[in-house]
């Protein structure tokens, strides 16, 4: 009886201490959606900056806010039923403020329908993430994804919605604002670059995958940060460049950083080099291509 009393005591004791921890993250959700939405409202007034800095200092701020939110979010420990509720909560505030034209000013509408696009992907991928219940299915997961990426934005479905209604792209992406001087009205509106809403929800995927299964997941964001940087801003800067997919950059970064973690067999390994060096040809088959066209 007494140990029982013990073990209770030092569970209960236990309890507010995880409760407290496994807050954090929430909090730091709470924390950066808060600023990703005042600095998107700010982001929308003139500045007076080169256009050159305001385009780099947009491109690394707000591809690294939405992600560092990724990062935390998919780290608050919840049950299937809160994913679902925050994944509906997110699609209808989107779907809510996405009714609402920016007149005259956008400051508010933009970065609200940008913040619940966020949040919407956010808890998707974590729905999505629970498929997942081995290490070595995100192997394959990671390099499927970045084929059919490559493969819609260059032949497929995706390019042919970018080139014949761009106003359906804008309106499922999130819009990366430019910073710079100008007048203030409905142009301001008007995004530098986008991040699909594919690529937020399959880096939600893996990196809540990868959370629950015990893996890198703030290596795995250092690792995919940077190459998702570099692609956007080789779109922005070399214009014989064309417009370059985000989730072969986001899943190579997760692939490279927990590669070690991933219990292959011969067979496998060599499956998977096959599948890599598929990847590899179709992604330069698309750059020719593409260049070629232009």
């Amino acid at each position: 009886m007494y140990s029982e009393s013990l073990l209770t005591m030092e569970s209960s004791a236990e309890e507010p201490r995880l409760s407290a921890a496994a807050s954090v993250p929430a909090r730091l959700t709470a924390f950066l959606a808060l600023l990703y939405l005042a600095l998107g409202v700010l982001a929308l007034h003139p500045w007076a900056v080169h256009w050159a800095t305001g385009a780099l200092l947009s491109v690394a701020l707000f591809i690294f806010l939405p992600m560092a939110m990724v990062y935390h979010g998919v780290r608050i420990p919840l049950s299937v039923w809160g994913e679902l509720v925050g994944f509906v909560v997110g699609t209808a505030v989107w779907v809510v403020v996405g009714t609402v034209p920016p007149t005259q000013d956008p400051s508010l509408v933009v970065p609200g329908r940008n913040l619940a696009l966020l949040v919407a992907a956010l808890f998707a991928g974590m729905l999505i993430s629970r498929i997942v219940r081995e290490r070595n299915i995100l192997l394959p997961v990671c390099i499927a994804a970045a084929l059919v990426d490559v493969v819609s934005v260059g032949w497929g479905f995706t390019g042919h919605v970018v080139s014949t209604a761009p106003d359906v792209v804008t309106r499922f992406s999130v819009a990366l604002p430019q910073i710079s001087a100008g007048a203030r009205g409905p142009e301001r509106a008007a995004a530098l670059a986008t991040m699909g809403v594919g690529d937020l929800v399959f880096l939600a995927v893996f990196l809540a995958a990868a959370n629950r299964l015990g893996l890198n997941v703030r290596r795995a964001f250092w690792c995919v940060y940077p190459l998702a940087l570099l692609a956007m801003l080789a779109t922005l800067t070399i214009q014989s460049l064309p417009g370059i997919p985000a989730l072969p950059f986001i899943a190579l970064g997760f692939l490279v950083c927990n590669f070690r973690a991933f219990d292959l067999s011969d067979d496998e390994r060599r499956s998977m080099l096959i599948a890599a060096l598929l990847l590899g040809a179709i992604v330069g088959v698309y750059f020719l291509v593409r260049l070629a066209l232009q």
